[in-house]
C-alpha cells in the first residue's frame, strides 16, 4: 500500500513539473516578434508573454509586415503547419523544430541562409525578394509550389522534388536549371538569368513557360502539348518550332535571331504571337 501511495506521490510530483515547464515563458529576444506574437492572439491568457503551453496550441500563425529580426522561439511552436512572416527585416531562419511545417512565406525579407532540411513535410515555399546565394531543398520531396524569384542564387537543384508543380526562380544568377525530372510542372518562370540551354521536354503538362532575358540558344517545346503562354524573347535562338502546341494563346519570341517560326496555322499565329519584324510563319508541313 505504501509503495503504491509512493508510486502515486512521484506520478503526481512528475505531472506537476510537466505542467509547471509547460506554463513558463518562451524567451523571445526580439520585441517586435513577441509583439507580432500577441497581435495575433498566441498570448490566450493575456498576461503579455507567450507560454509553452501556448506555443504548442499554434497550427497556423501570421507575423507579417512587423520588421522582424529574429525568429528565436519560433522553435516552441511544434504544432506549426503555416508560418507567415512576410516582409520584416529577417537574415536568417532556421525551422529544424518545425518538423509538421506545410506552408512557409518569408517572402520580401532580407535573408542569406535559410535552413528547411528538417521540414520534410513542407509543400509550399515562399521565399522570393531576399538576398539568398544558396538554398538546400534535398530532403523536401514534398514540394508543390517553390519560388525563389529576385534572389542571388547561381545554382538550383529541385531534382527531388517530383511533385513540383509551380516553379519561379527568376531575376538570380542561375546558369543552369535542370527540371528534368520535374514531370509535373505546369508553371515555370526562369527569366532574367544567365541560362544557355533548357530542358523541358519531361515537363509534359506545362501550361506557361517564361524563359526570357537568357542566353538560350535552343528550346524544344514539342512535347509540351498544353503549353498555352510562352514568353522567350531575350534570348539566342535561331529557330522556333511550335507546330504541335496547338493550345498555344501567347507567344512571345522577339529580340531573338530567328528567321522563320514554324507554326499550325499561320493566320492564328499572326493574329495572336508576337516576333520580330521581318521573321516569317510558317506551317513546316507544307
Amino acid at each position: 500500500m505504501k509503495t503504491t501511495t509512493k508510486r502515486f506521490a512521484i506520478l503526481i510530483l512528475l505531472f506537476s513539473i510537466v505542467s509547471t515547464a509547460y506554463s513558463q515563458s518562451i524567451e523571445i529576444p526580439d520585441p517586435k516578434f513577441k509583439k507580432a506574437l500577441i497581435e495575433a492572439g498566441v498570448d490566450e491568457d493575456g498576461d503579455g508573454e507567450i507560454s509553452y503551453d501556448e506555443a504548442i496550441d499554434v497550427e497556423v500563425l501570421h507575423v507579417i509586415n512587423s520588421s522582424i529580426t529574429d525568429l528565436t522561439g519560433i522553435e516552441w511552436f511544434k504544432n506549426l503547419t503555416y508560418l507567415n512572416c512576410y516582409s520584416n527585416k529577417l537574415t536568417s531562419i532556421d525551422l529544424s523544430e518545425n518538423k509538421k511545417l506545410e506552408k512557409l512565406y518569408a517572402s520580401d525579407n532580407r535573408l542569406e541562409y535559410i535552413k528547411v532540411s528538417e521540414n520534410k513535410e513542407l509543400t509550399d515555399l515562399y521565399i522570393y525578394s531576399n538576398n539568398l546565394t544558396t538554398l538546400n531543398l534535398s530532403e523536401n520531396l514534398k514540394l508543390t509550389d517553390l519560388s525563389v524569384s529576385r534572389n542571388q542564387l547561381t545554382e538550383l537543384n529541385v531534382s527531388n522534388a517530383n511533385e513540383l508543380t509551380y516553379l519561379n526562380a527568376s531575376e538570380n544568377k542561375l546558369i543552369d536549371l535542370d527540371v528534368t525530372n520535374n514531370s509535373k510542372l505546369y508553371d515555370l518562370y526562369c527569366g532574367v538569368n544567365q541560362l544557355s540551354a533548357l530542358n523541358v521536354e519531361n515537363s509534359t503538362d506545362l501550361i506557361n513557360l517564361t524563359c526570357s532575358f537568357n542566353e538560350i540558344t535552343s528550346l524544344d517545346v514539342s512535347n509540351n502539348l498544353e503549353l498555352v503562354t510562352l514568353f522567350c524573347y531575350v534570348n539566342k535562338l535561331t529557330e522556333q518550332n511550335v507546330e504541335n502546341n496547338t493550345k498555344l494563346v501567347d507567344l512571345f519570341s522577339f529580340a531573338n535571331e530567328i528567321k522563320e517560326i514554324y507554326v499550325w496555322d499561320t493566320k492564328y499565329a499572326s493574329k495572336y504571337f508576337v516576333k520580330d519584324y521581318g521573321v516569317d510563319y510558317i506551317v513546316k508541313s507544307l
